[in-house]
């Protein structure tokens, strides 16, 4: 063989990886620290000047690192005689607006929500057996409400559409699992943003909503009599219901396309 055509079959050699960034591995180990003091919304972290001596870098490394983890939602740079970095308050709103964001330039479909929205709704179903209290059970019922009555105008149906998403999240939060309650309101708070308009002007959101109170329904006295499996069968269902009612508005376009795209929905 000869040796050009050696050369041509080779493959090049992959190039290194470039090393993070001095202030990205900064911004890292300061979020070590804050996990490892066990640091809470509102604490204050060490003055610039500290944080130069302990990590042995410039001011401008570490005013980097701030913004970075600022950015990042987990500190707040306060302003001011006595401000400075101080632990930032991260929940739910700041979940979602992440995995929103990621959706959108990830081209996220429905389907794909609901892949993993199914899962996250049954297992979190079956968890909250035996955790739900009185009140929130009082509260689920006032949701189901709302689905029950008739609504007579756009404001009503989209209120009944929320109430119906607000009912997963409620129903989560019983849950012993921060995680799995967590990701069911940020995939509820994706879904009620990106399509609750639609679906509340729907032609058949009278229908929906009926079938929705009668999940709810069956779901709330499958947990309150401590049926687990029922439970969690209910609400595959009932997922796999709502999934059919949003393919029939937007097929399989992306999250970018339903925000994109106007409302003319059939």
């Amino acid at each position: 063989m000869a040796v050009g055509s050696m050369k041509q079959g080779r493959k090049p050699a992959p190039r290194p990886a470039r090393p993070p960034k001095r202030s990205a591995v900064v911004a890292g180990q300061i979020r070590a620290s804050i996990i490892v003091q066990r640091l809470r919304p509102g604490d204050a972290l060490p003055i610039e000047r500290d944080m130069i001596a302990a990590y042995g870098v410039s001011r401008a490394t570490i005013r980097e690192a701030l913004r970075e983890l600022e950015v990042q939602g987990l500190i707040q740079l306060r302003t001011g005689p006595k401000g400075g970095p101080v632990v930032a308050a991260s929940g739910a709103r700041e979940a979602i607006q992440s995995i929103r964001n990621f959706c959108y330039f990830e081209a996220a479909t429905i389907q794909d929500i609901y892949e993993l929205r199914t899962m996250i709704e049954v297992q979190a179903t079956r968890s909250v057996v035996g955790h739900v209290d009185a009140a929130t059970f009082a509260e689920l019922a006032e949701l189901i409400e709302i689905s029950a009555r008739s609504a007579g105008d756009a404001q009503g149906r989209r209120r009944q559409r929320e109430a119906e998403f607000a009912f997963h999240t409620v129903l989560a939060a019983a849950s012993p699992n921060p995680l799995l309650s967590l990701m069911v309101e940020v995939l509820a708070g994706l879904l009620v943003s990106a399509t609750a308009r639609d679906s509340a002007d729907h032609r058949l959101h009278g229908a929906w909503s009926e079938e929705n109170c009668g999940f709810h329904g069956r779901i709330v006295e499958a947990v309150r009599v401590g049926d687990g499996d029922r439970a969690a069968a209910l609400m595959r269902d009932h997922m796999e219901n709502a999934h059919r009612h949003l393919q029939l508005i937007y097929g399989n376009l992306t999250l970018e396309d339903i925000a994109l795209s106007p409302r003319d929905r059939p």
